[in-house]
């Protein structure tokens, strides 16, 4: 009698004793993907499935250490809440009562967030400051720190949106 011939053994990412069971429904087309990875790959559809839900998760997490970094956590917190709401509207930078419908919300948004206590006048040093890093910012030659910055707030914002924030500048002494 013949030996059977030992399949391979596939890697495992958990012991078994700590995996769980997931019962989970997909279109026809995720499954097909998913399947046609897991072929390539070597591993079976179940662990294909567990990495790729595993790697969504860290990039998630990626993305929100990511914003952290750049914007502060609480200002990314605010800033995702006044995005989320931005999403909601539409092309709110296109249309007069959009746009005034979202100054709103930000505006309410800010003030239900505003610390307890008497708050002083702002300070006109901290506008100057603003408008520079804005005339910086929208200027047709940016220095080399703000390039990246000039070059993505122009292709996310629009010419429509870019060129009233330069006539707006404009129309401000400096």
């Amino acid at each position: 009698m013949m030996a059977k011939k030992a399949r391979p053994r596939r890697r495992s990412f958990a012991l078994a004793d700590e995996r769980r069971g997931l019962s989970l429904r997909v279109s026809r087309r995720v499954r097909e993907l998913l399947e046609a990875a897991s072929r390539q790959s070597g591993r079976s559809l179940s662990q294909e499935a567990e990495l790729r839900l595993e790697q969504a998760l860290q990039d998630e997490r990626s993305f929100q250490d990511n914003l952290d970094y750049v914007f502060g956590s609480q200002g990314a917190a605010l800033l995702g809440l006044i995005g989320f709401l931005m999403r909601q509207e539409g092309d709110w930078l296109d249309e007069p009562l959009a746009y005034a419908t979202m100054r709103r919300r930000i505006e309410l948004i800010l003030d239900a967030a505003a610390p307890a206590g008497e708050a002083r006048a702002a300070d006109s040093a901290a506008d100057a400051d603003v408008m520079r890093l804005l005339r910086q910012l929208f200027s047709v030659s940016p220095n080399a720190v703000w390039f990246r910055w000039h070059l993505y707030l122009r292709e996310r914002l629009g010419n429509d949106a870019v060129g009233r924030i330069a006539r707006w500048l404009a129309a401000r002494p400096s």
